[in-house]
Order: structure tokens, then sequence, then C-alpha cells
């Protein structure tokens, strides 16, 4: 989970721009991330993962965005917005 937020603020530290809409972000990277996780990181880690189901691959993508992506993109966007100038 640290890497995937690190990966995160390094993306956002080069396209600070991308904090303007954090929910939106906050999906695009949970479908990163379900896709990182499930082409390279279960491959890897199993011999021959089973095809998922379509239960399965709702959950996952659930988890992703609403439980990764969407709470890791707004806090980014909380903690490196730069504050307005008074």
């Amino acid at each position: 989970m640290a890497i995937m937020a690190a990966v995160l603020i390094l993306f956002v530290r080069q396209r600070p721009q991308l904090l303007d809409r954090p929910v939106i972000l906050g999906v695009a990277y949970g479908l990163i991330t379900y896709a990182a996780m499930n082409l390279i990181v279960v491959p890897l880690r199993f011999d021959a993962p089973l095809p998922p189901s379509a239960l399965s691959i709702a959950t996952q993508l659930f988890a992703h965005i609403v439980l990764v992506g969407i709470p890791m993109a707004l806090i980014a966007a909380r903690t490196l917005k730069p504050a307005p100038s008074s």
C-alpha cells in the first residue's frame, strides 16, 4: 500500500493540476492499481491464477477505486495543493 501511495505522490508532484479534481484522479488511479495488481503482481506471485468471476472483479474494482484510489487522491489533494494566497 505504501508503494501505491508513493507512486501517486510522485505522479501528482509532476502534474499538480490533477489535484484540482481529486475524485476523478482517484477513480483513474484505482483503475490503474487494479490493472497493475491483476496484470503484474498476481501473475508473479501465483503460478496460474484462476480466471476471476464477475463478482470477484466487481469486488476488487470497488475496493481499488472506492477504498484505495479516491481516499489517496483526496488526501494528496488536501496535503499537496498549495494554500490559497491571501
